[in-house]
């Protein structure tokens, strides 16, 4: 019993510390989930919709039974809302609104939005997407992570 244990304790002690450090995307073949992170930061001044490069291009498998878009950011800055999107589709809820502090402090926000169906057996992508609630200032994002679960997938 004790060996089933310390198994997962070891592995985790040797994943996670790589996770955090790191920025990429994988696909686990078990689940059909994907997941992207980035520790870049990138800001935005625009109160139009724009996608987060490193937290997008998800495809998530043909999601016949719909999709859940789970997305955590840290964040300094003005207010902004978040959405995400699956192909043509806009997750629910339609976008999270976030109010960091306004000062250097590092926020960590997180929202999870689902829906999204396919049509034509062709799988669709997800973008995580921002923009700030009224013009003037900025958002920074420190680094951020998204998981992309597919529902059914029946593609062919």
């Amino acid at each position: 019993m004790r060996k089933w244990l310390a198994l997962p304790v070891a592995v985790g002690i040797v994943v996670i510390p790589l996770v955090a450090f790191a920025s990429g995307s994988a696909t686990s073949p078990l689940s059909n989930q994907e997941l992207a992170w980035d520790t870049s930061q990138i800001s935005t001044s625009s109160t139009s919709w724009a996608s987060i490069p490193a937290l997008g291009g998800l495809v998530g498998g043909c999601n016949v039974d719909g999709i859940s878009v789970a997305v955590t950011l840290n964040v300094t800055g003005k207010p902004f809302e978040v959405r995400a999107t699956d192909g043509s589709n806009i997750l629910e809820p339609s976008y999270a609104t976030f109010r960091p502090p306004g000062s250097s402090t590092v926020e960590t926000f997180s929202a999870t939005f689902v829906g999204g169906t396919e049509t034509n057996n062709t799988p669709l992508t997800t973008q995580v997407q921002w923009r700030l609630l009224a013009s003037g200032g900025s958002a920074t994002l420190q680094g951020g992570s998204v998981v992309v679960l597919p529902g059914g997938s029946h593609c062919g």
